[in-house]
């Protein structure tokens, strides 16, 4: 609904995903959707009006960390068994066994 409604993710204020090792699959989902709930809101955030682009592009390196340190340290049985085209198909395509893996 937020992309729809180009709005803010409602996060509860000092909420804070503390991921580890030894999660189960479907906490390694949720932690990299609550990342993309943080990314949607640093798209839509309504602000005081003012824009500092510095402060910005840091936030948005922290960001782009954060998913890089969920895609380094996720399970391997996260990453795609298959990544073999198919033809007509105007997007990538992304073969994995569980549901948990594709959300």
């Amino acid at each position: 609904m937020a992309l729809e409604l180009r709005r803010p993710v409602r996060i509860g204020s000092g909420f804070e995903f503390v991921p580890s090792q030894d999660m189960d699959n479907d906490m390694w989902s949720n932690y990299i959707s609550y990342i993309l709930a943080k990314v949607i809101n640093f798209c839509f955030a309504n602000g005081d009006g003012t824009t500092n682009l510095e402060r910005r592009g840091e936030t948005w390196q922290v960001l782009e960390k954060e998913v890089e340190s969920w895609r380094e340290s996720r399970p391997e049985n996260f990453n795609a068994f298959s990544m073999a085209e198919k033809a007509g198909n105007a997007f990538p395509s992304i073969w994995l066994l569980s549901p948990w893996h594709g959300i």
